[in-house]
C-alpha cells in the first residue's frame, strides 16, 4: 500500500511540480531541463524556487527601452547600487518625479 501510494504522488504531485516549475522558469528567461529536474525532486518548494526567479526577459526589454532613452548602462546600474547618485547622474529630473506631478495634475493639486 506504501509503494503505490508513492507512486501515486509521484505521479499526481511531483511530475506536475516538475513540469509547472520548468514552464515558469522558461518564461522568465531560464533554463527549462534545471527547473524542471528541481521541480521534480523538490515538488512543491522547487516550483516555489521557480516562481521566486528573477524575470531575464523584462530585464532586457527594460535595458532595451532605457538604451532607446539614452539612458546609459553605468547610470541605470548606479541606480540599482545606490539610488541617490540616479538623479545626480542624470542631471534631470526623475522618473518618480515626473510621475508625481503627473499625479499631482490628474488630482487637480
Amino acid at each position: 500500500m506504501g509503494v503505490i501510494l508513492f507512486f501515486v504522488a509521484l505521479l499526481f504531485i511531483w511530475l506536475p511540480c516538475g513540469i509547472c516549475a520548468g514552464n515558469v522558469a522558461q518564461d522568465k528567461g531560464h533554463r527549462f531541463g534545471d527547473w524542471a529536474m528541481a521541480g521534480f525532486f523538490f515538488g512543491p518548494i522547487g516550483l516555489l524556487g521557480a516562481v521566486g526567479l528573477s524575470d531575464n526577459k523584462l530585464r532586457r526589454i527594460a535595458g532595451l527601452i532605457a538604451m532607446d532613452q539614452g539612458i546609459t548602462r553605468e547610470a541605470v546600474g548606479s541606480c540599482y547600487l545606490n539610488p541617490d547618485a540616479w538623479s545626480k547622474r542624470q542631471g534631470e529630473v526623475t522618473t518618480s518625479d515626473k510621475a508625481k506631478d503627473l499625479i499631482k495634475e490628474t488630482r487637480g493639486r
